[in-house]
């Protein structure tokens, strides 16, 4: 079901000028542009917060100075930064810009999780997130899922599943993810993906009924 929008006329984007649109379900009114100042701030913020990549010394005021001197546009640039970058920042010398620079390369080890949550796909929270990292193991894999598989989840709904799938199928989406991919950040699920913790073993039990007095379990 596509996500149905309605424009708001006479209404703009304060910061772009772009129109902004009432989205199905939502109360709020979203710029178009995808190329918004507004838009990159919050979703640099939202990526580096403590539920997403976790990136120390990125708060609002320099995720603001990154975005007005045009240093970061999408959070992909996050992974370019140079530190002759970072000290031309407000504030900033030589050790906070090598320890934001240093956050920044540890956030790049994550869980797949956290970088599905750090994308800010409408609708999927950090808990969501776990669950279709744990679910498809991998962001390649979890690219080629339809909404109907996603369902198949225990406590993934409809409406989450939809958003995911409008979140891929985006322009610039797929650019956004090969530039992470190629800066290293991580695009794996750690550890055993859901359903295969048993997988490849034989499991023979032993004993007298109901009680099971011995379980075997090897590979």
């Amino acid at each position: 079901r596509r996500q149905r929008q309605m424009c708001i006329r006479d209404r703009v984007c304060p910061s772009c000028g772009a129109p902004v649109v009432h989205l199905q379900d939502e109360t709020a009114l979203r710029c178009v542009n995808p190329e918004c100042p507004a838009q990159s701030l919050r979703n640099l913020i939202h990526f580096a917060s403590r539920n997403a990549m976790a990136i120390d010394g990125l708060g609002e005021a320099v995720a603001v100075q990154l975005i007005e001197k045009g240093l970061v546009t999408t959070v992909a640039d996050l992974y370019t930064l140079s530190e002759e970058q970072l000290l031309t920042l407000d504030k900033f010398k030589k050790k906070s810009a090598q320890n934001l620079l240093n956050s920044i390369a540890h956030s790049k080890r994550n869980n797949l999780d956290k970088l599905i949550f750090g994308l800010g796909i409408r609708n999927i929270g950090d808990k969501a997130a776990a669950l279709l990292g744990e679910h498809f193991g991998s962001m390649d894999a979890l690219r080629q899922v339809t909404a109907e598989q996603m369902c198949e989840i225990d406590g993934f709904g409809g409406v989450m599943a939809q958003s995911v799938v409008e979140f891929f199928a985006k322009d610039g989406t797929a650019d956004l993810l090969h530039r992470l991919a190629d800066a290293g950040v991580n695009m794996q699920w750690h550890g055993e993906k859901k359903g295969t913790a048993l997988a490849g073993m034989t499991i023979v039990v032993t004993g007298t009924l109901p009680t099971l007095s011995l379980i075997h379990i090897s590979e």
